[in-house]
């Protein structure tokens, strides 16, 4: 008298017990799968555009520290130059991009507003002090950050408008 077995992965390969997955518990894994990635992805989304902003605020404060630090170290004055335009900024011995996902609301020197000029350049003077100096950045999410100079230590100062 032969048995039959109720579960069929018994009775396969001469009776040995195959090991594997069925389509059920495959589709299973990929659902619980999807769920995870489905929690995931939207703080990745936010973070990612929110790197454009930080990029270009990291970028903005290391110009102003190098354009402020060889003005104090070769004793001679030393430009920041922004080009809204292009958006670009250059600072002593630094050179960097402001992303295209961030524009750049306003830039100001000495009280004048240069936004719309092909370059704005501020001073760093070997004393440590610099020019009045604003630049005004908005984000893809809608965030705005402005940098200024303190013109007594020619540091610059990062603030959230919005």
């Amino acid at each position: 008298m032969t048995l039959i077995s109720a579960n069929l992965g018994d009775v396969q390969n001469n009776g040995k017990r195959s090991w594997g997955f069925t389509l059920i518990e495959i589709m299973v894994v990929v659902a619980i799968m999807g769920v995870i990635m489905m929690t995931g992805v939207p703080p990745f989304v936010r973070v990612m555009r929110q790197e454009g902003m930080r990029q270009a605020l990291k970028d903005v404060v290391e110009a102003c520290e190098k354009a402020r630090a060889d003005a104090v170290i070769e004793g001679k004055a030393s430009p920041l130059v922004v080009s809204p335009m292009g958006h670009s900024i250059r600072g002593g011995k630094f050179s960097g991009m402001i992303p295209n996902d961030v524009t750049i609301l306003s830039v100001g020197v000495n009280f004048v507003e240069l936004s719309d000029a092909e370059q704005a350049q501020a001073m760093f003077y070997p004393t440590g002090i610099s020019d009045e100096f604003e630049i005004t950045l908005q984000g893809a999410n809608g965030e705005i950050r402005q940098v200024t100079l303190d013109i007594v230590t020619g540091t610059p100062v990062v603030s959230s408008v919005r």
